[in-house]
This record gives structure tokens, sequence and C-alpha cells, in this order.
């Protein structure tokens, strides 16, 4: 089997602030893999931002997909086997019409590359996030920058109540985000390319909690979190519905 886990709001609860669940979900990892199965983390992070919060998924994981699909990297060989991208002339694109709608005072943007972050687009760069001082600016936003580009060239995610940035240049007044990736991202598309790529045997299962986890939870054999969005919650029947991914490995590992 194949396990592809979504990390904030799933592998990690925000509250779990002590780590417990989040040390018993590893321990389940490790049955999971000891049994001779695939383990991979997909999540809207970057692979700088696992390296700075959990640096054990290293040992504890096969695959990475990162930046909302993105990147997707073979964690053994540190090897990057997939990536998408923005041309550049269309990031210049979704800047302008962001900086124009928004001053700097009310925005402040990250550009994701995969290895680092960046103030300014000095690489190859896989997801902008665009980050708010509040909530109430994320729906204007959205509806602007969908607006000049139309729904095929972009995809976009928000986080209305989000964690404090890591990165120097965004303040903690900054609580809430919109993620713009390529129209051919998503953790649907990157774990399906993987799979195919690395020859991956087996079901493929996916776990996620979010807005961004329906396309993988449609796309798979996919659970959610008990406290997952709504809509997402929609997707799924009831014994597709777990309290944490401890809960879901054991499950599998019975069968």
């Amino acid at each position: 089997m194949n396990l592809f886990c979504d990390v904030d709001g799933t592998f990690w609860q925000h509250s779990d602030t002590d780590f417990v669940q989040y040390k018993r979900n590893i321990e389940a990892v490790k049955r999971f893999r000891a049994a001779g199965n695939i383990f991979g983390f997909a999540t809207g992070r970057g692979r700088p931002s696992m390296l700075r919060n959990f640096p054990d998924y290293i040992e504890n994981a096969d695959y990475l997909v990162v930046d909302n699909g993105s990147f997707a990297v073979d964690i053994k060989k540190d090897k990057l086997i997939g990536e998408i991208v923005f041309e550049p002339s269309e990031l210049k694109r979704i800047i302008n019409i962001a900086t124009s709608f928004y001053p700097d005072n009310r925005m402040a943007i990250s550009y994701h590359g995969y290895t680092q972050e960046y103030r300014f687009p000095i690489a190859p760069i896989g997801k902008v996030r665009l980050w708010l001082l509040s909530d109430s600016l994320i729906d204007p936003l959205i509806d602007k920058i969908s607006s000049e580009l139309g729904g095929d060239k972009i995809k976009m995610h928000h986080e209305r109540h989000a964690v404090k940035s890591s990165l120097s240049w965004v303040g903690s007044e900054y609580s809430a985000f919109i993620n713009v990736m390529p129209f051919e991202s998503g953790k649907e598309e990157a774990i399906s390319r993987l799979v195919k790529s690395e020859k991956l045997q087996g079901e493929t299962i996916v776990l996620g909690d979010d807005l961004n986890d329906i396309a993988m939870i449609k796309c798979f054999n996919g659970y959610a979190m008990r406290d997952s969005h709504p809509k997402l919650l929609q997707e799924v029947t009831e014994d597709h519905i777990v309290d944490s991914p401890e809960e879901l490995i054991d499950k599998l590992l019975e069968k």
C-alpha cells in the first residue's frame, strides 16, 4: 500500500502543541513502513518549511509532495522527481494584479521554490503565497485574480486562520493567506505522477482535512479527518472518517 497524508490539521493538529498525537502518528508510520508499505507527506507547506518544523520527516517517510503538488521529492535519494513551476511572464502578471489591488502595508508575498522560500522571485517558483492582514481581504483578491486571469490559468487555495509565518519578512500580524499555484499542480496530480514514475505497487490511499485535499480525496481512496472542512466531509462515507493518521494506519494494517 501507498499512503499519502496531509500535514497541517491532519498529521499535526495545531492544538497539539506538545506533539503528543504527532509522535503517536510517527510511531504508526514506522509500523506501516516496517510492514513493507510506502508512506509520504502531501502538504501545502514548502520543503524548507518541512525541514524547519518537522525535520524528522526525512527518516520517517519515503516521498514528499510540497507546495500543493508543485514539487515531489524522493526523500531517500534527496532528489526532485517532479516539478510544476510558473512561467516568468505568468508570475509577473499575478504579482502585478495582486500588488495593484492591495498596497504593501496590507499584503506580504513569499515565493516558494524547491530549495528555498524567497522574498523576491529569483528561482523557479512553484507557489506564491499572498499573506493578508485579515480573512476579509481574501475573497475580493481571489475574485480579482480570477477575473483577470481566468479559471484555466492557475489554482488557488486560501487559509483564513493561518499559522504564524516563520519567514523574517512576514510579520505576525498577517493572519490569512492565499496560495497561488500553476494550473497543472495539485496534490492529486503530483501523487498520480509520482506513483507512475516510481512504479509504486498496490493501492494508493490518501488522508486530508481541508479544501486543498478534496481533489486528492476524490482521485484516490480518500479518507478524511473527523474535524475536516464540511465540504471535504461531503466527499467521503462514514467509514472513511478517522480521528488521526494513527487510527487509519492501524485500520489499514489490520486488513
